[in-house]
């Protein structure tokens, strides 16, 4: 599959879509490193402490995990919070909302990159919430709020009360039927230049049916794949569906 990317994927070069190459330009160009978040990821690795929880998402089973091997496997990789990052910076989004926080990197990016947006993001495990917290707390980020709960329980009462969304970025249970109903309780929330992350896309057979169908959907007017991340975009310019694989 990652062959099948790199040999389809397009540099900035070869776009005809001047949205889609400026997106290239801003969001997927760059040399910054956030060391503050790095230097916490750092820690997290070295971290031994244990914790059991049931896995709520594509495992779905109870497990014991170091906070290292939690941080080492579902951990955002430096790269793609960087892109995260560079997102928000260039999108300016309001509202941010996160399914799947983890130890919190992933939202660090995204609030880190503006103090004015209004991050919340959804976790269900209590132990890793926790870290998590840490996390923000010892970067000093004041933006996010939390949510504990199992994804559609928190959904059902958080999306009403956001009522309008910028930025969706799922990043939790990686099953199909899961991800699509998560992307369209979302839908009647997002704005006409909301963007929808979906991480993992090819994390499997499902994440990447699950990617196809969202691909396909009718209020989809252009995703762009950087191979582990699907961004969606639902601008309604756009006259025909346009689909892009970048190179990240």
């Amino acid at each position: 599959m990652l062959l099948r990317h790199l040999i389809r994927g397009k540099s900035k070069y070869y776009l005809h879509s001047p949205f889609v190459y400026q997106f290239y330009l801003h969001v997927l160009e760059g040399s910054e490193k956030i060391g503050p978040i790095e230097q916490r990821r750092i820690a997290l690795l070295s971290n031994t402490q244990q914790l059991s929880y049931d896995d709520m998402g594509a495992a779905g089973m109870h497990v014991t995990r170091s906070i290292a091997e939690i941080a080492q496997n579902a951990g955002i990789t430096e790269k793609h919070g960087l892109a995260l990052y560079r997102l928000v910076q260039y999108l300016q989004p309001q509202t941010i909302l996160e399914l799947g926080t983890n130890l919190g990197l992933g939202t660090s990016y995204l609030a880190r990159a503006s103090k004015k947006a209004s991050v919340h993001t959804i976790e269900g495990i209590g132990g890793i919430l926790d870290i998590a917290k840490e996390t923000f707390s010892s970067l000093a980020l004041y933006n996010i709020q939390t949510h504990k709960g199992d994804f559609d329980d928190v959904l059902k009462n958080l999306l009403p009360e956001l009522k309008n969304i910028d930025l969706v970025f799922i990043d939790g249970n990686h099953r199909k039927d899961a991800t699509i109903r998560y992307f369209e309780q979302c839908l009647p929330y997002l704005n006409d230049h909301s963007v929808v992350i979906v991480d993992d896309i090819y994390w499997s057979e499902e994440m990447t049916e699950a990617w196809e169908y969202i691909k396909a959907h009718a209020a989809v007017t252009l995703t762009l794949d950087i191979y582990r991340m699907g961004f969606v975009f639902l601008r309604k310019e756009k006259l025909a569906k346009e689909h892009f694989r970048l190179y990240y």
